[in-house]
């Protein structure tokens, strides 16, 4: 008794022995996603996407201003958070909670819909909610160039700390964000 030889349906000079599990399709190894359930062909999954990809136009709107309007929010207590603490250390905490939670009440107002548009609709939102207050900590940086600076030499250093909380924060607070919006889980 011999086996059929089969052929990838995407390549069809490949031989193969792996089949989609969803439609029974020859996929070869190259063509093969691995899934939780098996392997599925390109088609299949892609298929499974647009079945996930589930939102209105008015999501787009809550998906940008919420984590804006949660960024500006978080990016203001930035100053007061880090002068609490020894040189800033709470920021460390601070700025990935406050991702997380602004994701948190954008998943909810969204009911739970998603699609990778609105994802990065959504990230948009979240970065430039924090810009005004980076901008805010840059501008003493950009008059004290202009004025040359006190008594003519530029001291930066003490202007320096609010812009670095700012990137700091935006730094942590956006990969916190994205990832718990998204649901991208990060194993060991």
């Amino acid at each position: 008794m011999s086996e059929e030889v089969l052929y990838c349906a995407y390549h069809p000079d490949r031989e193969t022995t792996l089949r989609c599990n969803r439609c029974g399709k020859p996929i070869c190894s190259s063509c093969a996603i691995h899934v939780a359930t098996g392997y599925r062909c390109p088609d299949c999954v892609r298929e499974l996407q647009k079945r996930y990809e589930v939102t209105a136009w008015y999501d787009y709107i809550i998906g940008f201003v919420l984590p804006a309007l949660g960024s500006f929010l978080g990016s203001l207590l930035v100053l007061p958070v880090a002068s609490i603490f020894f040189f800033g250390i709470l920021l460390l905490f601070y700025a990935p909670f406050a991702g997380g939670v602004i994701a948190s009440l954008t998943r909810l107002a969204l009911k739970n819909h998603r699609g990778r548009t609105l994802y990065r609709v959504a990230a948009a939102g979240m970065i430039l909610g924090a810009l005004p207050s980076l901008i805010g900590a840059l501008l003493p940086i950009i008059l004290a160039g202009a004025h040359g600076g006190v008594g003519g030499v530029l001291v930066l250093s003490p202007m320096l700390l609010p812009l670095a909380w700012e990137a700091v924060y935006l730094a942590l607070a956006f990969p916190a964000f994205y990832a718990r919006l998204t649901g991208i889980v990060f194993k060991a």
